[in-house]
């Protein structure tokens, strides 16, 4: 398409559009065993193609709209191998490994996330009873490649530069705080056990991991960088969190082994940005979390009407007239301030 504005852009609108569309699929395969799959998974589907998180970047030029494609991609691909066969297990993985050198977040995330996926989804399945085989493939494609960006002095830039272990406020404050004790009079092996290296850095990837789970920065308009700010409106909608933390509640007690994979997708997607000092909380960093609270929306928003169904079927129909005009207002909400 030429070097102009177009082309530099359209790789993040095509992966972003066809990562609604494999999402739909993996719901299918989650949710293999649920009678209203069909409906979690069209939910799922329009979950995402309405959010404002992953509208915003698949807009712009950046490169994590394709990962989070790709690691969709590979789960999809991961979930299918074990009633497809060998081959889908291998693409799952090439797959999984090709972000590695696209991004830096799922260097510290798929290191983590693929194991216990396999530990979810691989009890009484044939293909992957042979952990000797699971195992070469995660050595040869995750751990592998992983050392060999975090040796090369060119792809580990970006990380060495953005570490927290670079940041040397937190030396400083750390040597402060040994220098006012030494003044008060504690004794120098006391003050190294309080003040050190592991606490100091310890304290700074926890504060820096929990803002991303704060309710400014997902619901209104505090994440970073700046350029992807909408005035006045969240990653996610608000009316999103009810249905979130009811999917949540709701996965856990009816499908188990699902509500952890999920949860634990969203609770791993935030260590690379956490171990980062520039930019925290960022919407960049963590972007590959957004399919994982559309399926707890789409869930949650199932699980809300079929409640109420339970209960009486005229507030049923009322809570489904109540949902589409909050949804249609909230939709609109955010293009007025996307584009105004």
């Amino acid at each position: 398409f030429g070097l102009n504005e177009f082309s530099v852009r359209f790789s993040s609108a095509l992966f972003g559009s066809a990562t609604i569309v494999f999402i739909f699929f993996l719901s299918r395969e989650i949710f293999y065993k649920s009678s209203f799959r069909n409906y979690i998974a069209i939910l799922s589907s329009f979950f995402l193609a309405i959010n404002p998180w992953h509208i915003n970047l698949s807009r712009v030029a950046t490169e994590n709209i394709v990962v989070t494609f790709l690691i969709i991609a590979g789960i999809l691909s991961y979930l299918i191998s074990l009633n497809k066969g060998f081959k889908y297990l291998v693409v799952s993985f090439i797959v999984f490994s090709s972000t590695l050198f696209i991004y830096q977040a799922p260097r510290a995330f798929l290191p983590i996330f693929i194991p216990l996926m396999i530990l979810v989804f691989s009890a009484k399945r044939e293909l992957v009873k042979n952990k000797f085989v699971l195992v070469s493939l995660y050595l040869v494609f995750i751990i592998a490649p992983l050392i060999f960006v975090l040796f090369s002095p060119q792809l580990s830039l970006r990380i060495r530069t953005l570490s927290i272990f670079h940041d040397k406020l937190t030396q400083l404050v750390i040597n402060e705080q040994i220098a006012n004790d030494g003044t008060a009079g504690l004794p120098y092996m006391l003050t190294r056990v309080f003040h050190n290296k592991v606490i100091g850095y310890g304290n700074l990837f926890l504060e820096n991991y929990f803002k991303h789970f704060s309710f400014d920065f997902l619901f209104l308009d505090k994440g970073y960088p700046d350029r992807y700010r909408v005035p006045g409106m969240g990653l996610l909608y608000i009316f999103e969190l009810p249905l979130i933390v009811l999917g949540a509640i709701y996965l856990v007690i009816k499908y188990r082994k699902i509500g952890i994979f999920i949860i634990f997708w969203i609770l791993v997607s935030p260590i690379g940005s956490a171990l980062t000092f520039d930019d925290v909380p960022n919407v960049q960093r963590i972007v590959f979390a957004v399919p994982a609270f559309s399926i707890l929306s789409g869930f949650g928003l199932i699980s809300f009407l079929k409640l109420i169904k339970s209960f009486n079927l005229k507030v049923f129909r009322l809570s489904i007239i109540a949902s589409v005009l909050i949804i249609t207002f909230s939709i609109f909400y955010y293009v007025v301030q996307y584009y105004f």
